[in-house]
């Protein structure tokens, strides 16, 4: 039985990833132990592999790693959430689903008791750019694994009994989001950041999704396959113990005789939405006991050439670690947060920054004027970003870098995705590691102070209505609007 053949195998892989997780648990001691030392740069090293093109256009990278009997696959569908309109939004995840739930040759029933009997675990996932793929399964079911996830991808069944009922999980899981804050704040945050009609708002647009996904049929998602999933847009990864020319014909049996079934590139959607710079929309939400803001801006796409430099100069101004100028005065100095961190995304086509925290009712508006006086502190350089500063940020992030590199599968995916997806180099790891140990405080405050738009920046407060207004009309700020969270 397959448990039983798991079962030595599996005990070797708990035994490595509780010394992995017991070696990375992060705490104040350790967080003054690595930014007090001086951290070596680390080096990535870029395993053995092979990279290979099928005739359909399929991209296969294959690695080598014997160290335990298992196969794991990482993989990309170019383009994700760019595919949507809003008249299908949220028909992403809902193929997804149904690819992973039934295909034409394995109903429910038996994909699921397959993947049991061979140990086979198949996730999709839904990025703004991308689909993203994961497989995992032991060694000597190589050929299960790929059989599998070759008919989900291939051959997925739109049309069965469980069409309705995974519908209506979906439906259901979006009126659930509905009523959490940070959800809320993400639906009203994007809807303003890229408009009601970008992709890249259907994520959180709960509303949308709610009416959008109702209405899908059968048709429309295999249609929708048919223009999505297709080998010229696919990249796989695939690492374990196993020879590199039995996966090659593995491989090849099952994906080969794949037809492109559209274009290997699409024209993505321009971002042509004018955020509501300088607002504040309040988002009534009865029950919270406090007050969930996200502020942010429109920012750069991922081929901008001073990305890195944001990102180390990000890290000084809000990281979230104990560190930063924002929890410094929001935490430490007054009190008014738990946690407050600042990041960004970048996308294809644009990309975003945000400010999140949640902060109680008294002290909403002296948190967003001090997220913006510590943003201008910066930009204007009445308080510019100290080569200290920058050390200590670049020294804690050497430590903990390499932590996401640990094993094969984790750096050849990054090789891949770098390559496939970005158009970077294949050793872009390493060179981001240089880049941002070569950087000085003169370029890091020159590169936030250009793209850092305290000006720009809006907020979304999910809360009780009366007291989030009663605070910011205390304080002098006029230039909000309040909506239900049942809109």
């Amino acid at each position: 039985m397959f448990r039983d053949r798991f079962a030595n195998a599996l005990l070797v892989v708990l035994v490595v990833l509780s010394t992995v997780v017991s070696a990375v648990q992060f705490t104040p001691e350790l967080f003054e132990q690595l930014a007090g030392a001086k951290n070596k740069v680390p080096n990535i090293p870029i395993p053995d592999y092979e990279r290979y093109v099928l005739p359909n256009g399929m991209v296969v990278y294959v690695a080598e790693d014997k160290r335990l009997p298992i196969v794991e696959v990482k993989g990309y569908v170019k383009y994700g959430l760019l595919n949507e309109r809003s008249e299908i939004a949220g028909i992403s995840n809902f193929m997804l689903d149904l690819m992973n739930s039934a295909t034409k040759n394995r109903d429910e029933i038996a994909l699921a008791e397959e993947k049991e009997l061979h140990g086979v675990s198949i996730v999709f996932g839904v990025k703004p750019d991308y689909y993203e793929i994961g497989a995992s399964a032991l060694s000597e079911d190589l050929e299960a694994l790929l059989d599998i996830l070759a008919d989900e991808l291939r051959n997925p069944q739109f049309r069965g009994d469980n069409f309705a009922r995974k519908k209506q999980e979906h439906l259901q899981s979006f009126a659930h989001a509905k009523t959490q804050e940070q959800n809320l704040a993400r639906m009203y945050f994007y809807r303003a950041l890229y408009g009601e009609d970008h992709p890249y708002s259907f994520l959180y647009n709960y509303d949308l999704l709610l009416k959008t996904v109702s209405a899908l049929t059968p048709e429309q998602v295999e249609d929708f396959h048919k223009q999505t999933i297709t080998p010229n847009r696919i990249v796989l990864v695939i690492v374990g113990d196993f020879e590199r020319e039995t996966v090659r014909n593995v491989v090849e049996r099952y994906f080969g005789d794949w037809e492109p079934t559209a274009p290997a590139d699409i024209t993505p959607p321009r971002v042509t939405n004018r955020p509501p710079y300088g607002e504040i929309l309040v988002v009534d939400r009865p029950t919270s006991t406090q007050a969930y803001l996200m502020m942010g801006h429109d920012l750069f796409d991922h081929r901008f050439e001073g990305r890195i430099a944001f990102l180390m100069a990000n890290r000084v101004y809000g990281s979230g670690m104990f560190n930063c100028r924002l929890m410094k005065v929001l935490r430490t100095q007054k009190g008014y947060v738990y946690g407050v961190s600042a990041g960004m995304q970048n996308h294809e086509v644009a990309g975003e920054y945000f400010i999140t925290t949640s902060v109680r009712y008294d002290a909403i508006a002296d948190t967003i004027k001090t997220v913006v006086e510590e943003m201008r502190a910066i930009k204007d350089g009445e308080r510019p970003i100290t080569e200290e500063e920058l050390f200590e940020v670049v020294n804690l992030y050497n430590a903990q870098f390499p932590n996401a590199y640990r094993d094969t599968i984790s750096i050849l995916d990054s090789v891949a995705f770098n390559a496939e997806i970005r158009g970077r180099s294949p050793n872009y790891v390493n060179e981001f590691i240089q880049a941002y140990n070569s950087l000085t405080a003169d370029v890091v405050n020159q590169v936030f102070s250009e793209h850092a738009h305290p000006d720009r920046l809006f907020a979304v407060i999910v809360g009780l209505k009366d007291k989030i207004v009663e605070d910011l009309e205390r304080n002098g700020y006029k230039n909000y609007r309040v909506v239900s969270s049942g809109r």
